[in-house]
């Protein structure tokens, strides 16, 4: 990320590129360039990835308690024209999202970053980024190659299989949102978690929730009801009133870095990465 302008390393049905999308100064407008030879396939699908298709004004933060309508409104309006874009690669994204299961924040970048250092290699273009490692190799490796990155057997396993499968997963790009979904359900090792979160980030549902997560109840319930611990259940509750748009909500509380009061130890890494197992 540079001021006014994004660098974006990945690789396509026609090989790897880097994009970078840069404001233009008429409102709304973008302009986009890429490198490699992917370019010409990733600057086509730039609108996509940026969300053209998406209507960041089609939600009315009126729909639940007076409280969340407050904060909510006060998000939409600083961060007026957030849109929910597909990412260029479906599989990219959900490597990312099964780094991140079950671990904090701070475990998943360095697996994610890691494992680019070990099976990756340089992008395309002048902006010094690196690949992901390919679906191929990834599948290929064995569980004593992800124990470095501190990936352990059963997120290494998932990330295997989905990489034998990473074209089938880059064709759901296409597909509607219930048979995306269903299809990501359908895979070992893909929980409800994992699929809301690829919904969202990877296809732009603006409906997609990721039940299971470890803080998001209780951002939503603070953020509704002033209420600091809860559940999936409360927090389905909660944002039934946004049916339709409930990702965005969840969104726009990523965009304002919104969360709920902390009242334990913060989370450290696992003593399973300290030990070395």
């Amino acid at each position: 990320f540079e001021p006014g302008r994004v660098w974006h390393a990945t690789r396509t049905p026609e090989g790897p590129a880097t994009l970078v999308v840069q404001a233009a100064r008429a409102p709304e407008t973008a302009r986009a360039r890429a490198w490699g030879p992917g370019a010409a396939w990733t600057v086509r699908e730039a609108p996509r990835f940026l969300g053209v298709d998406d209507d960041p004004d089609s939600f009315e933060p009126a729909a639940g308690s007076e409280r969340g309508t407050r904060t909510l409104r006060q998000l939409r309006d600083a961060h007026r024209g957030l849109r929910l874009g597909v990412a260029t690669s479906l599989f990219e994204v959900l490597l990312t999202v099964v780094y991140q299961q079950r671990v904090t924040w701070k475990d998943a970048t360095f697996a994610h970053a890691e494992m680019i250092r070990r099976y990756g290699e340089p992008a395309p273009g002048p902006a010094g980024l690196r690949l992901p490692p390919p679906p191929e190799r990834l599948a290929t490796l064995g569980y004593a190659d992800f124990h470095p990155a501190g990936v352990e057997r059963k997120r290494a396993e998932t990330i295997r299989r989905c990489a034998r499968l990473a074209e089938r997963l880059e064709a759901l790009r296409d597909a509607t949102h219930a048979d995306a979904a269903e299809r990501l359900r359908a895979l070992p090792g893909i929980g409800p978690w994992t699929v809301g979160m690829v919904m969202g980030l990877g296809l732009g549902d603006p409906d997609a929730v990721a039940e299971g997560d470890y803080h998001l109840p209780n951002v939503i319930a603070w953020v509704m009801e002033g209420v600091a611990r809860s559940d999936d259940e409360r927090m389905l509750e909660l944002l039934a009133p946004y049916a339709g748009q409930r990702w965005r909500v969840v969104r726009l509380l990523m965009a304002g870095n919104v969360g709920a009061p902390r009242f334990g130890p913060r989370m450290s890494r696992s003593r399973w990465a300290q030990e070395g197992h």
